[in-house]
């Protein structure tokens, strides 16, 4: 099957999944993607003639801050980074927010989404450890550990117009290919299937032979088989964080 066929009907089904009502001068627009409670990720747009204002309501945030986390510090400006590489901005009250144009509805959209879904993932405290941690800080901790070089934060923009976020890019050597990575604190079926898409497109505009590397946490729970088969079936190595030291890993992370 094409690839370009995988895309349309990823998008296909999002059409079809999206849901919105009407509630004040908002409409509350409902996605298919879960956030860290389970629950749908929504957000509100308010449209005028020639701006869309978008926003989640404090929600994100909100939840994070009521499972017991606190927003300082090293957090706070790991948090600011992320929210302003996908464009948005984090108000006094908490809420992450945007404007754009109608014409830039779709990516903006697209790109507000994944910014919530990339927000609660890394956020999401380990049930693990006593001390609340940050696994993209563990996963860069251990690059730094391992002499691993790499450049962090990159947006690239896919085969449909859409711009993708990973947290690190690995450069082309004479001994690997180009390979891009994503940490994964929540290795569930909605953050995984955001990723093959996000990789999919991607794939289009990139050397034949790039990569995607996803380096998910499996401390507190097993990775389902179907998920690591899913990952196997559009050739993107999976590195379980139990088993980052192993030579096979290693090797594939090398500089």
């Amino acid at each position: 099957m094409e690839i370009s066929n995988l895309i349309n009907e990823y998008t296909q089904w999002l059409k079809q999944e999206i849901t919105f009502a009407k509630t004040g001068d908002f409409y509350e627009i409902t996605t298919p993607f879960l956030d860290m409670n389970n629950d749908y990720i929504q957000i509100y747009t308010k449209l005028s003639d020639d701006d869309i204002y978008m926003t989640d309501d404090g929600y994100t945030l909100q939840v994070l801050l009521s499972n017991g986390l606190s927003i300082s510090g090293k957090r706070k400006e790991l948090l600011d980074c992320i929210v302003k590489q996908y464009g948005f901005s984090i108000s006094k009250n908490l809420e992450i927010s945007g404007s754009c144009s109608p014409r830039d509805f779709p990516l903006t959209k697209h790109l507000f989404v994944q910014c919530i879904m990339k927000v609660n993932d890394l956020f999401m405290v380990k049930k693990s450890t006593k001390l609340e941690s940050i696994f993209l800080d563990d996963v860069t901790d251990f690059f730094t550990q391992k002499n691993i070089m790499a450049s962090e934060q990159v947006s690239i923009i896919g085969k449909t117009g859409y711009s993708h976020s990973y947290d690190f890019i690995f450069a082309r050597t004479r001994s690997h290919p180009e390979r891009l990575c994503n940490a994964i604190n929540n290795p569930d079926k909605s953050h995984i299937n955001n990723a093959i898409f996000s990789w999919m497109d991607t794939k289009e505009n990139r050397r034949p032979d790039s990569q995607l590397i996803l380096i998910v946490n499996d401390l507190d729970k097993r990775i389902p088989d179907s998920l690591e088969k899913a990952t196997q079936s559009y050739d993107i190595s999976m590195i379980q964080w139990t088993e980052r030291n192993s030579k096979k890993n290693l090797d594939l992370l090398a500089s």
